[in-house]
């Protein structure tokens, strides 16, 4: 699972070995069959979900605490982060 989320980063950044298994060493990999609901119209996450499949799925499931931990240990991460985000509203102003 840590290769499907290292060949995607690697298309924006680049990681050592150690920051590899770092991530993988976090267990934020999470199985989800095709269908699953994870929240109800209404409800609200104090997670995040970063779908890495679009079928039954592997989702990289983190909190905000992970987060930061990752950004403070990995600025890698937060350009990352900023990356994605500005990719995200750009294709959702279209």
């Amino acid at each position: 699972m840590g290769n499907i989320l290292s060949d995607y980063l690697a298309k924006y950044i680049s990681l050592s070995a150690g920051e590899k298994k770092a991530i993988i060493d976090l267990d934020i990999f999470k199985h989800y069959k095709k269908g699953t609901l994870l929240l109800k119209k209404g409800q609200y996450s104090d997670k995040d979900y970063f779908v890495t499949c679009v079928e039954d799925s592997i989702l990289i499931v983190a909190n905000s605490e992970m987060e930061k931990m990752i950004f403070q240990k990995f600025l890698k991460f937060k350009t990352l982060y900023r990356i994605l985000s500005e990719e995200l509203l750009a294709i959702c102003a279209n």
